[in-house]
């Protein structure tokens, strides 16, 4: 798909949720507004090390890449 399609970025903008969902609301409010105001792929991919950093706080580094696994099978 292209990287302008509406379609891809909602399925990637409701993937990145899915992977915050249980942090506690303060780690994740950041998160879901810079996810919300993602215009292309590219943005939502600079969103990675936000994601990885507050989800290793929460559960751990072992946790963060397991999570971030799942994203990245989309840029590959």
């Amino acid at each position: 798909m292209p990287a302008s399609d509406p379609a891809e970025l909602l399925f990637l903008r409701r993937l990145i949720s899915s992977l915050v969902q249980d942090l506690p609301v303060d780690s994740r409010c950041a998160l879901d507004v810079r996810i919300l105001q993602a215009r292309s792929r590219d943005e939502l991919w600079h969103v990675r090390s936000q994601l990885f950093g507050a989800i290793s706080l929460q559960f751990g580094e072992h946790e963060a890449r397991q999570r971030l696994q799942q994203l990245d099978a989309h840029w590959h």
